[in-house]
């Protein structure tokens, strides 16, 4: 479903564990459209959840070509790239909440999405 996207996930130097659509990457740049970290939190019935947070909220960009979009430069000599194949549950997160086009009137569902489900 996601396969026509290039995902990277990384530390990004200071603890937090991102991950983002690749637009473009050399051997000392990597460019990193909405990216957005990992949280991991306890919901209601003290389970652990997983959150995928933006690191620039699309509240604040303005609207171009019916898009909202970020474009983050990274030096790859300051990130650690980290070798996973992410879920599909964590990317459907991720294309929901972050990585969208905005279709008006219309609010989509987020799905939660738990560690260690019952």
């Amino acid at each position: 479903m996601y396969d026509d996207y290039e995902l990277v996930v990384f530390n990004d130097g200071i603890g937090r564990t991102c991950f983002g659509e690749v637009l473009s990457r050399n051997d000392n740049l990597i460019n990193i459209k909405n990216p957005a970290t990992i949280m991991v939190s306890p919901n209601e019935a003290n389970q652990m959840k997983v959150d995928v947070i933006p690191l620039f909220f699309a509240e604040f960009i303005e609207e171009k070509e019916g898009e909202r979009q970020s474009i983050f430069t990274f030096n790859t000599n300051n990130i650690t790239l980290i070798d996973v194949n992410i879920t599909d549950r964590i990317k459907e997160h991720y294309f929901t909440k972050i990585n969208v086009k905005p279709v008006q009137g219309a609010e989509p569902e987020i799905p939660e999405v738990k560690l260690f489900e019952d």
